[in-house]
């Protein structure tokens, strides 16, 4: 039996959370770290491939992109219509911590969907399509939280030791807002709701947030 492939493309942290995900018998990983080591024939050649840099993501061949062969790109904030018009093209929530739970959140047009589908069901992964919006789902919501976990941190409330512990043990959340925060990557947070405020003000990051996320306790 021919073995198929999955790339992946980025740095060894982010690609080693992904990877801990199952693969079934005949399938394999092939990962390409930086620029100088991707290998158009064997991308081209993957079942699917999924890009965890930016940087790598922008030179991604084009032989690959006008395949329909599905590429998951972690774009968390950008919308399908500010990403390059390809068919193959998929958004992935790709934020550290997120790849190896168990349900994927994906977005893509209608006529994406199909061969994305094929493969993940062939890997036996679980997934869930979303709208295709800045956040998608998950991260929006966590993104709303750590902003109010920073609010009441600014205004006096609790300190971010004590709100982590609150949300674990009382609301039953995996991490507190301060410990995401850290794992995700506050600048990531910032952006994410400086974009979602642009439409709507409950999304503005609260004032100095990320000196907040920066010096907790």
């Amino acid at each position: 039996m021919e073995t198929r492939t999955i790339a992946v493309l980025g740095r060894s942290d982010r690609t080693a959370e992904l990877m801990g995900r199952a693969i079934p018998e005949g399938w394999e990983w092939r990962v390409f770290e930086d620029l100088a080591s991707i290998e158009t024939d064997a991308l081209c050649r993957a079942a699917g491939v999924f890009s965890l840099q930016k940087s790598m993501a922008e030179a991604l061949p084009e032989k690959l992109l006008e395949s329909e062969t599905p590429v998951f790109l972690d774009a968390v904030c950008e919308t399908t219509a500010t990403l390059p018009d390809h068919r193959g093209i998929i958004r992935l929530n790709g934020w550290p911590g997120f790849l190896n739970r168990p349900l994927l959140e994906l977005a893509a047009p209608e006529e994406r969907r199909q061969p994305a589908e094929r493969l993940l069901n062939e890997v036996a992964w679980a997934f869930r399509w979303v709208a295709d919006e800045p956040g998608l789902v998950t991260a929006r919501i966590l993104a709303m939280v750590i902003n109010e976990a920073c609010m009441a941190v600014r205004e006096g409330v609790s300190v971010p030791a004590e709100v982590d512990t609150a949300m674990r043990l009382g609301a039953a959340y995996p991490g507190g807002p301060f410990e995401w925060a850290a794992r995700i990557g506050p600048e990531r947070i910032v952006r994410l709701l400086g974009l979602l405020a642009e439409k709507d003000p409950l999304y503005t990051p609260c004032p100095g947030m990320l000196d907040i996320l920066a010096n907790k306790p």
